[in-house]
């Protein structure tokens, strides 16, 4: 119980300062790549060790901030988010030129909180992946910030564990 209190505390250092950065680069991501509708819904507070979604895109923020920000979607979602990226083209699977568009989406959105956060004097880098069907697994469990990301077609989940670094 003293972990969770500690783990709460800590998040509570979690500042707008580091969260919007990402959910501006998301929006201003997903509006040049067509996406037209897509709006934050409600947020919750979550401990978890493992991310089970069919699409996880993982942000490794490190520097003056340090911690993580994960997306994660259905396949559906994820299919149906690239047809949109792609001008409409229907997206059976998720192929090689799918998983490109996601990878796009993930570099640009990373591109983008990163530039933010330096804009905002924090000295970070921010690397991401994009894992397609597989879990992601921590070694413990972690508390996030859990936004979710309503669009016409479904539903994103954005997980935020981003605090100021430990000196």
């Amino acid at each position: 119980m003293a972990d969770h209190n500690n783990s709460t505390e800590k998040l509570r250092d979690v500042e707008a300062d580091f969260i919007n950065p990402f959910i501006t680069a998301m929006y201003d991501t997903m509006r040049s790549m067509g996406e037209r509708s897509s709006r934050k819904g409600d947020a919750a507070l979550v401990r978890t060790e493992v991310f089970n979604h069919d699409l996880l895109i993982a942000m490794r923020v490190d520097g003056t901030i340090n911690g993580f920000v994960i997306i994660g979607m259905s396949g559906e979602t994820a299919r149906k988010m690239v047809s949109v990226f792609l001008f409409g083209i229907p997206i059976v699977e998720l192929d090689e030129m799918a998983r490109n568009a996601v990878r796009e989406f993930s570099l640009r959105v990373a591109e983008r909180a990163k530039k933010a956060l330096v804009g905002r004097e924090y000295h970070v880098n921010v690397t991401h992946g994009v894992n397609f069907g597989t879990s992601l697994e921590f070694k413990k469990k972690l508390e996030f910030i859990q936004v979710h990301y309503l669009l016409d077609y479904g539903e994103l989940e954005v997980f935020f564990n981003i605090m100021k670094t430990q000196k």
